[in-house]
C-alpha cells in the first residue's frame, strides 16, 4: 500500500469508521501513531467503532489512555487557571488542541503538547501575573528574555507540569491581523467558563496555524479540519481570511483539505472550493497545500519553516516585515546576553 493511499485510510477510520471495515493492521496503527492520529483511533476502538487487529488495537488504546491522563492534569490546571483569572475579570479563550477537544472529540483523543489560551492584550500582563502566583513559571532558559517580553506568547510550566501557553494574539505581528476582540466576542461559554472559538473562526486559525508551521502538519491537522468543516460557513470564513490578511493561507489550507475529501459545495454559499478560489486560486496556493501533511527536512530545517512561512503570506511586505522584526528581537536577546 502507498503512504498515500494509506494516508486516506487513516482520515475513512478517524471520521468515518463505519465505512472501514477491515481492521487496522499494525502497519496502519503505527503510521497513526506517526501522524498524532492513535489516541483518537483508540478511543474509537473502545467504542466499539473501529476494528483493529490485536497488536494494533494495543498500540491505538494504550495512546488513548496516555493521553487521557494527558487530558486529566491539563484540565485540573485549566479549572484552577479559571479560578485565578476569574478573580481579575478574565476570560480566557481556548485555542488549538483544547478547544477542538472540547467541541468535536471528547477527552483523550486529541493529542497535545501544551494548553492554549487568548486572553485580551491589555490583561495579559495581568493573566501571566496570576498564572505565577499559582507556581507557573516560564518554560524557557533565559536566553530569550526581550523575544518573550514583546512575543504574541509565553510558554508556562505549571506545578503539575501541565504546560499553558499563554496568547495575547494568535499570531506574531505583522503576518496576520486578527480582530481579536471581535472572537473573544463571538466565542461561546463553556460551563466552567472558558470561551471556545466560533468554528468559523476556528477555521481560520487552524490555516493560520499551518502556515506558521510551514504546512509541516501532521495528518491529524487535515481530520480537524474535515471534523471541523461541518460546523463552520463557507462565507464566514472566505470574510476573515480577508479580513485577517490570510488569504493565501485559508486557500492553501482548503485545498488540501479538499484533496482529502473535503465537499467542494459545502459549508454553503460558494462551498469550500469557491472559498478556496476566491481567496487563491493560484499554483503557489495548490503547492502549499500539496505540503500537508508532512515534516520538514531535518538539513537546514528553520530556513524550510521560513521560507515555506513566507510563501503562505499575503503579499511580499507582511514576511519582509515579520523576519525584519524577529531578527531585531534575536539581536535584543544577543545585547541583553552579553550584558548580563
Amino acid at each position: 500500500m502507498t503512504e498515500a493511499r494509506a494516508l486516506r485510510e487513516l482520515c475513512t477510520a478517524a471520521l468515518r469508521p463505519e465505512q472501514h471495515p477491515e481492521p487496522l493492521d499494525e502497519e496502519l496503527a503505527a503510521l497513526a501513531r506517526r501522524e498524532k492520529l492513535a489516541p483518537l483511533l483508540g478511543g474509537l476502538c473502545l467504542d466499539g467503532r473501529l476494528e483493529a487487529e490485536p497488536a494494533a488495537r494495543l498500540l491505538l488504546v494504550e495512546a488513548h489512555h496516555r493521553c487521557l491522563a494527558q487530558h486529566r492534569v491539563a484540565e485540573r490546571a485549566l479549572a484552577d487557571t479559571v479560578t485565578a483569572l476569574a478573580a481579575r475579570d478574565i476570560r480566557p479563550m481556548l485555542l488549538k488542541g483544547m478547544a477542538l477537544s472540547r467541541r468535536l472529540y471528547g477527552p483523550g483523543r486529541r493529542s497535545m503538547r501544551d494548553v492554549d489560551l487568548l486572553v485580551p492584550a491589555q490583561q495579559f500582563r495581568a493573566a501571566r501575573a496570576e498564572l505565577e502566583a499559582l507556581g507557573a513559571r516560564a518554560d524557557d532558559d533565559g536566553t530569550r528574555r526581550v523575544t518573550m517580553w514583546l512575543f504574541h506568547e509565553v510558554d508556562l510550566r505549571m506545578p503539575s507540569g501541565a504546560a499553558i501557553d499563554l496568547h495575547r494574539g494568535l499570531s506574531p505581528w505583522p503576518i496576520f491581523t486578527v480582530d481579536h476582540t471581535a472572537v473573544l466576542a463571538r466565542g461561546a461559554r463553556e460551563a466552567d467558563g472558558l470561551l471556545v472559538p466560533d468554528a468559523s473562526d476556528l477555521m481560520v486559525m487552524l490555516a493560520m496555524h499551518a502556515a506558521g508551521d510551514g504546512f509541516a502538519v501532521p495528518l491529524r491537522a487535515v481530520v480537524d479540519g474535515l471534523a471541523l468543516a461541518p460546523h463552520a460557513r463557507a462565507q464566514e470564513v472566505l470574510e476573515r481570511a480577508r479580513s485577517w490578511h490570510a488569504r493565501r493561507a485559508t486557500a492553501a489550507w482548503l485545498w488540501a483539505l479538499l484533496g482529502y475529501g473535503l465537499a467542494p459545495d459545502g459549508g454553503g454559499g460558494l462551498g469550500w472550493r469557491g472559498v478556496a478560489e476566491a481567496l487563491d486560486g493560484s499554483a503557489g496556493a495548490r503547492a502549499l497545500a500539496a505540503l500537508v501533511p508532512s515534516r520538514l527536512p531535518q538539513r537546514l530545517r528553520m530556513w524550510h519553516l521560513r521560507a515555506r512561512t513566507a510563501r503562505a503570506l499575503d503579499g511580499v511586505a507582511r514576511p519582509a516585515a515579520f523576519y525584519a522584526w524577529r531578527g531585531l528581537l534575536y539581536v535584543g536577546d544577543w545585547v541583553m546576553r552579553r550584558s548580563r
